[in-house]
């Protein structure tokens, strides 16, 4: 038995190996399409989005057998650290302590809630989900901007205040999310006192990942150089490659969000000048780069769609006295969202053991910065055996 996977079960074992010859076979079904491209049978971009896939794979593979070393480095396994941990864990909201409850301000009564749904064709109408207002957007004078440009337009018109939360979302909520529009309200319902309710989409890359700008890196080379420019174009005092763990609690790849005036004026005090930048100032050559088409599900969007998706969860990252709710999905619900057996085999393995590092980071002791230390590590495919050594002893004392 290989060091890697001393620690973990026969059957846990198999998935490693598993996990180990998926890349090879999907470089040999890549090499047969590139053939098929040469004679015009498949598209340029589908071939791009594989051969991400293929790279994405190849790295979940390192990153389980990171885990394992860095468990086995601990003398301990999965399980066990589990146990150990259990009682160490505090909430996030414990940490945040600025956690204002807004549930005073709509005394006796639930608070309002208004959840726009986009649609840019007549056809789409019909699949509209019924919780939601209808956003007629047929005339989109701006399609390069995909679903930002309406964000801004409702915002500067003041019809944000229509009600005590609102939000968007678009006409692939349903699709995406896997949740009806009802229970999505009645989640809001449910968990009164934050700023804002979000839900993502792909909960399964918090398991891959630090943040949202290295798994868009990984994707959209090149992102985050145009994002730090684009920051310091507008003064926005955000460091890119020094921002930190975006976990579940934080973690959004889309705009699907209901907050309330308070986060608007935050989050729009935040993302308005980046627009009328692009929007207004920027010279032809200037914003080319942010309007280049990167590939994505064998079509594409613009870099800066992607760069504006990540703006929320940096945003809420940096402001700590803005609370937000993301809507927790189950287990088993996560391991179905996953596109292929090497996140699901992942997940299955060391889901439980991520989680329990994002746990411990919201301490406010030693244990806390070191299991943020380790998280960051982990997330690069490295090991420090020092931050390791200190961890686990924090752990015996805790």
């Amino acid at each position: 038995m290989t060091p890697d996977v001393v620690l973990i079960s026969a059957t846990q074992t198999q998935r490693i190996s598993c996990m180990k010859n998926e890349p090879t076979r999907i470089a040999e079904n890549l090499k047969n399409e590139v053939l098929r491209a040469i004679r015009g049978d498949v598209s340029l971009p589908r071939i791009h989005t594989n051969w991400q896939n293929f790279l994405d794979r190849r790295r979940v593979g390192k990153l389980g057998r990171v885990c394992s070393a860095l468990l086995h480095t601990m003398g301990t396994s999965r399980d066990d650290f589990l146990d150990i941990t259990n009682g160490l864990c505090v909430t996030s909201q414990g940490k945040r302590q600025a956690c204002i409850d807004n549930s005073a301000l709509y005394p006796n009564k639930e608070p309002s809630i208004k959840i726009w749904q986009i649609f840019y064709r007549p056809d789409q109408f019909s699949t509209l989900d019924p919780a939601f207002e209808p956003y007629e957007w047929l005339c989109n004078p701006h399609p390069e901007y995909t679903e930002t440009l309406h964000l801004v337009n409702l915002y500067e018109s003041g019809r944000y205040k229509e009600c005590d939360y609102v939000g968007f979302v678009s006409n692939k909520f349903g699709l995406k999310t896997g949740l009806a529009g009802e229970r999505f309200i009645q989640f809001i319902r449910d968990n009164p006192g934050h700023d804002v309710y979000f839900v993502n989409p792909f909960p399964e890359l918090g398991y891959f990942w630090l943040n949202v700008w290295t798994q868009g890196e990984f994707r959209h080379p090149g992102l985050t150089a145009l994002t730090q420019k684009l920051f310091e174009t507008t003064h926005t005092k955000v460091q890119v490659e020094a921002l930190g763990r975006n976990n579940h609690e934080i973690l959004l790849y889309s705009n699907y969000w209901v907050g309330n005036a308070k986060f608007w004026d935050a989050f729009m005090g935040f993302v308005i000048p980046i627009f009328r930048w692009i929007d207004q100032e920027a010279t032809p050559h200037e914003k080319r780069p942010y309007f280049k088409k990167a590939p994505y599900a064998d079509a594409g969007f613009s870099m800066f769609s992607f760069i504006f998706e990540r703006l929320f969860s940096t945003f809420l990252l940096t402001n700590p006295h803005i609370t937000g709710l993301g809507y927790r999905f189950s287990s088993d619900a996560v391991l179905a969202k996953c596109g292929n057996d090497a996140y699901r085999n992942f997940i299955q393995m060391f889901g439980a053991f991520i989680d329990r590092l994002d746990q411990l980071t919201f301490r406010c002791d030693n244990l806390g910065t070191l299991s943020l230390e380790i998280l960051k590590n982990l997330m690069t495919l490295e090991i420090d055996v020092n931050s390791v050594t200190r961890f686990h002893e924090e752990i015996l004392k805790s």
